[in-house]
């Protein structure tokens, strides 16, 4: 019987990287959608989005699993939140974190293309 911590490791070894790789390659030059600047970090397996809200930047760090996609994604922002309160901005993380998550499990589209769809 194959337990948890080896399809895991197996996971993390061999199928993360490449699915990392496919997940960031999009994202290899900065673009801006709609306003949202968005480029990747492939070395931490990370996307960048930012937003300009007048004269402050608001910034989400998106975080691929190193197991990926067995893991859940983690969504983390800064603490520059441009007047919105820490409760709902928490609330917004956590929101984009189902979303991402649940999005991609059921389509089986990449993070890249939901995030693009946000």
């Amino acid at each position: 019987m194959v337990c948890v911590q080896q399809v895991e490791r197996f996971t993390s070894r061999y199928a993360s990287p490449i699915l990392c790789s496919r997940e960031l390659s999009s994202l290899q030059d900065p673009h801006c959608i709609r306003g949202l600047t968005v480029r990747a970090r492939p070395a931490a397996r990370e996307v960048l989005a930012g937003y300009a809200v007048g004269d402050t930047m608001m910034e989400l760090t998106v975080t691929l699993p190193s197991n990926l996609p067995l893991g859940q994604v983690t969504v983390s922002g800064d603490e520059r939140r441009a007047g919105v309160q820490k409760s709902q901005w928490r609330t917004w993380i956590l929101q984009l974190t189902v979303f991402l998550t649940y999005q991609v499990c059921i389509t089986t589209s990449s993070y890249c293309q939901v995030l693009n769809y946000c």
